[in-house]
């Protein structure tokens, strides 16, 4: 057979290979290529999106103020809605229903210090503040469950710790906008006002900022503490400065203690020990064993037996 017709069938075949791949190939990348363009489609209408997106002022702005009072600081965090030619109170914000004094979520105050409103002890921490305007007389609530935010609807009594009656004033002029600011401050206390079209209510707070003053006064007055003296008698003994310096704030940390502890009065028996006071140091190492065993405290038990047979030499 003619060697020229057995190569034909196979260079016919090769041929047919030759075009599938080359269908593949073009099949593949037009996938890549719908692939690529999705893509691209999805980038750019991601972008216009972005563009698009138009911001505006918020209708009711928030706004965030922090008062130093007392010894502490008082911060209300609130949404200012204003009147924009409405009727506020008795409409907008209906009478004798719980309003959560501003727009959107509530208003919250937060006392770093314990304090008392109206009156009423109210401890450290954030709540929120609701209210219910009234004709002539609003209540005040703060309120423990900061997850209700503005939808009143789910309000509980139970979950205030504290309510007070108010008398709101007329004022001669409006206020546009929602205000709430901490006045009239003194020293000891200040009032938490609240201002909205013709309306003003005011909070009054108070603070014992005497009783801590005086607290620290004394304290620092009356010199350091007996942990004070023991702290600085150990450093002088461990770092081998004026020991009779050490023994008198040593002794007078245990004079100061009234009932000190073993491990107190082992440091003493040292510090005795130490300074040459050696019938000093075994009496106190003697009742600093006594009270380590009562504790079961084995190191103190050890160190005093060792002691104790030093000084009976």
């Amino acid at each position: 057979m003619n060697p020229d017709l057995q190569l034909f069938p196979r260079i016919a075949s090769l041929e047919v290979d030759l075009k599938k791949n080359e269908f593949k190939y073009q099949e593949k990348m037009k996938r890549k290529s719908i692939k690529l363009l999705t893509i691209a489609l999805l980038f750019g209408f991601m972008a216009f999106q972005a563009k698009a997106q138009i911001q505006t002022p918020r209708p009711s702005p928030m706004v965030k103020i922090e008062q130093e009072f007392g010894l502490g600081k008082i911060t209300l965090d609130y949404s200012r809605p204003s009147v924009k030619g409405r009727t506020v109170f008795g409409e907008l914000v209906p009478y004798d229903a719980v309003w959560r004094t501003g727009a959107n979520g509530a208003t919250t105050i937060t006392f770093t210090d314990d304090v008392k409103v109206e009156g009423t002890a109210v401890s450290a921490g954030t709540y929120a503040l609701y209210t219910i305007p009234g004709k002539t007389s609003w209540s005040v609530m703060l309120y423990k469950d900061l997850s209700l935010g503005g939808n009143t609807a789910g309000y509980n009594k139970e979950n205030e710790i504290a309510r007070f009656t108010v008398k709101p004033q007329e004022l001669p002029f409006s206020v546009e906008t929602m205000t709430m600011e901490i006045g009239n401050l003194k020293d000891a206390s200040a009032t938490l006002m609240i201002y909205w079209d013709k309306v003003l209510v005011g909070v009054n707070i108070t603070t014992d900022v005497d009783a801590k003053v005086m607290a620290a006064i004394d304290a620092a007055m009356g010199g350091p503490s007996g942990n004070e003296y023991w702290a600085a008698a150990n450093y002088y003994y461990a770092n081998d400065k004026d020991i009779n310096k050490a023994l008198e704030w040593v002794n007078k940390a245990i004079e100061m203690n009234g009932n000190a502890p073993y491990w107190m009065l082992t440091a003493q028996a040292r510090i005795m020990k130490k300074a040459g006071k050696k019938a000093d140091a075994l009496k106190v190492a003697k009742v600093a064993l006594e009270k380590a065993e009562a504790a079961k405290n084995q190191n103190y038990i050890d160190e005093n037996k060792a002691m104790i047979k030093e000084l009976s030499k």
